[in-house]
Order: structure tokens, then C-alpha cells, then sequence
């Protein structure tokens, strides 16, 4: 598959067999650094990506803007979707995605459109982080673009118009209940993705 051509590429990953994915708009792409050699992957794959993440099985994962998150078993090839459940609030709260974080416990958080944050644990169970006018220590925005996991537990929030800051340790309350947040408010706009130095 030719990537020459201009394409709308959201995301470029490197998994842990150092072979370099692009998200697009219309699927998936694989790079083989050692063959340079492009493959696309199965038309079963999703479309309209927004960015990809692996997990310490080896498993990738994609939100997508439309289709919910996909994971990617690369041991058989083969996809499993997940998708909201209307009425159900155990289930990923949209299907609008906006960005992934994988962190060192084996939980997945997912930024939604609308739809706040999700933490997805290893039994694929969710728990919600939303944002709920009039309360102050909710989520200041229901729009999440990007989301990081520090050493110290605290959960970094990139909105369009800022950055939330939430201490994990000091409330473990979600499913809509009031959940804490650091006293830390960084006024930026657009923020996109976090990155942690050495």
C-alpha cells in the first residue's frame, strides 16, 4: 500500500516489535522497518481512527470517531469491537473517541466526545468519569483529547480549552458520582497530547 499519497493520518505508533501502524481515516496501515514493506490490514478493520495504543499482551487498540474502540488481537488477527450500550451505564458511555492511555495497572482510560472519560480494567468493565454542570469537581468539559496517568497517580485531562488535573488517591468515587480534583488548573488551549521526560 502506497502512503506516499497525502492521507489523513491521525496517529503513527511503534509497537513492541518496533513495526510503526498509521491510523487514517479510511484503516489501518503497517510498516515493517526491517522488510520495507507496507501492508494494510483486513477491510474488517475500522475506519476513521483516532489513535492507537498497545497493551502489555501485545494487543493493539483503536478509538475511533464513529465506531467505538476496536481491539486488535495480533496473535490470530482478528478484531473485537466494543461499543455503547444504550441504557446501560456500565458500557463505554459513546462511540465517539477521541484518545487512549494504557497505564501500568492493565486499565485503559478512553476520551470521549460528549461522553467524558472511561476506565476500562482488565474484566472490561467501565467506570465513568463525566462531567456534570454545577459541580465543581467533575470533569470541567465532557470533551477529552487527550489523557495521561503520571507516577504519582494523578490523571492529566487535555480539553480543547485547558487541563484538568485529578488525584486518584484521593477519591475513588465514578459511575457519575463526585469525583476529586487537584487544585491545579493550567489554562491552554487545545491540548492534543502529554509527554513525560526522563
Amino acid at each position: 500500500k502506497d502512503l506516499s499519497q497525502p492521507k489523513d493520518i491521525r496517529d503513527i505508533y511503534e509497537d513492541n516489535n518496533n513495526d510503526i501502524w498509521f491510523a487514517t481515516e479510511s484503516g489501518i496501515a503497517k510498516y515493517n522497518q526491517f522488510l520495507n514493506t507496507i501492508e494494510s490490514i483486513s477491510d474488517s478493520a475500522p475506519k476513521n481512527i483516532m489513535q492507537i495504543i498497545q497493551d502489555k499482551n501485545s494487543n493493539l487498540w483503536f478509538c475511533t470517531e464513529k465506531e467505538g474502540l476496536t481491539r486488535y488481537h495480533t496473535k490470530d488477527n482478528t478484531f473485537q469491537i466494543i461499543k455503547n450500550i444504550p441504557a446501560n451505564r456500565n458500557s463505554l458511555s459513546s462511540n465517539t473517541l477521541l484518545s487512549l492511555y494504557y497505564d501500568r495497572d492493565g486499565n485503559l482510560w478512553i476520551g470521549t466526545k460528549g461522553g467524558g472519560i472511561n476506565r476500562m480494567n482488565l474484566s472490561q468493565s467501565f467506570d465513568l468519569y463525566s462531567s456534570i454542570p454545577g459541580r465543581v469537581n467533575s470533569l470541567r468539559y465532557p470533551s477529552v483529547k487527550a489523557i495521561k496517568v503520571d507516577g504519582d497517580s494523578l490523571l492529566w485531562i487535555g480539553y480543547q480549552n485547558g487541563i484538568d488535573i485529578i488525584d486518584l488517591t484521593a477519591d475513588e468515587k465514578t459511575n457519575n458520582d463526585l469525583i476529586s480534583r487537584a487544585e491545579k488548573e493550567i489554562p491552554i488551549i487545545s491540548v492534543l497530547s502529554f509527554a513525560s521526560d526522563h
